[in-house]
């Protein structure tokens, strides 16, 4: 049995020089894995001791157990947990297993304090991925709210543009409108001045001889004109006929004042002349009578123009 052990051991131990064998390794080490061990092996290989350290009774009594805990883990602060277990007397190493499990332990810190910085970079990446996504959540909340609100404004405008539109034409059928009530006014003048005419003939201080008789004469003339051209409008025909009543008065009205005139002439002709000298001739009297009808000229004559002018448009 020992003997049976021994092999074993020699074997084991054979199979671990085999690895670092320079033609075929059992386990070949990368170029910075033994760059790596020889620096583990010298930083464990010195040992320094730190200069302000005190010895003897004093510096038992000084150097607690925690101020000793303390300054080791302020001189080891610098290096990774598996060097400090290592330096503190917290791990050891006494077979290859341990030396490997250790050493995979110190590259697998190494490797992740060399990861720490981009760590931190991704943990900020990711950081700012969640603030994108926020921004861009409130970004599609608002072109949904900035389309609703374009949709309303479309509704706006058409409704806008419709009511404009409708505005335009009721513009439109107000200014045509207003002329039809214009013109409709204007023809309907001639109709209503028959009883402005009548209220200005029945007026007692209207005289025969005046220019306001005159006017009115040339407003019924015009009315009468203007009525007989549009005999086919509604009620033309009564109106026509109240207007040349109304022409016939004015008639009436010249012929009596015309009359009258002459009868006042005629009247001074035959009275007794008291006031003629004896012994005028009879030429010295158709003088005189001539003169009496020549004063009363001016009354008579601007009116029986109006009526001569008037004889060839209407036969009243």
């Amino acid at each position: 049995m020992a003997d049976v052990a021994m092999f074993d051991v020699r074997k084991v131990q054979n199979k671990l020089l085999e690895w670092e064998q320079p033609d075929r390794p059992l386990a070949p080490l990368s170029t910075s894995q033994r760059d790596a061990v020889l620096d583990l092996s010298h930083e464990v290989n010195i040992k320094t001791i730190p200069p302000d350290l005190p010895f003897g009774d004093e510096a038992e009594a000084r150097l607690a157990p925690s101020e000793f805990s303390q300054d080791s883990d302020l001189a080891c602060k610098d290096l990774t947990q598996s060097f400090v277990n290592l330096e503190l007397g917290r791990v050891k190493i006494e077979t290859t297993q341990q030396f490997l499990s250790w050493y995979s332990h110190v590259e697998e810190e190494l490797l992740q304090s060399e990861d720490v910085q981009f760590m931190d970079y991704w943990r900020q990446l990711a950081e700012r991925r969640d603030e994108c996504g926020v921004l861009l959540s409130q970004i599609e909340a608002s072109l949904k709210d900035l389309a609703c609100l374009m949709e309303q404004y479309h509704v706006v405008s058409n409704r806008t543009n419709s009511l404009h539109q409708d505005s335009e034409q009721l513009l439109a059928d107000q200014t045509k409108l207003h002329g039809i009530c214009e013109e409709v006014g204007q023809r309907l003048q001639n109709f209503m001045a028959l009883d402005s005419l009548n209220n200005r003939l029945s007026s007692p201080t209207l005289s025969v001889s005046s220019e306001a008789f005159i006017d009115i004469l040339d407003r019924l003339d015009h009315c009468v004109e203007y009525i007989g051209a549009h005999s086919k409008w509604r009620e033309s025909s009564s109106y026509l006929a109240r207007f040349r009543h109304c022409l016939s008065r004015v008639v009436a009205m010249i012929r009596s004042h015309i009359v009258e005139a002459l009868e006042h002439a005629t009247q001074q002709v035959l009275a007794p002349a008291v006031h003629v000298p004896m012994g005028v001739t009879n030429n010295t009297a158709l003088t005189l009578c001539y003169g009496k009808f020549q004063a009363s000229a001016p009354r008579v004559k601007p009116l029986l123009a109006q009526v001569e002018a008037r004889v060839s448009r209407s036969p009243e």
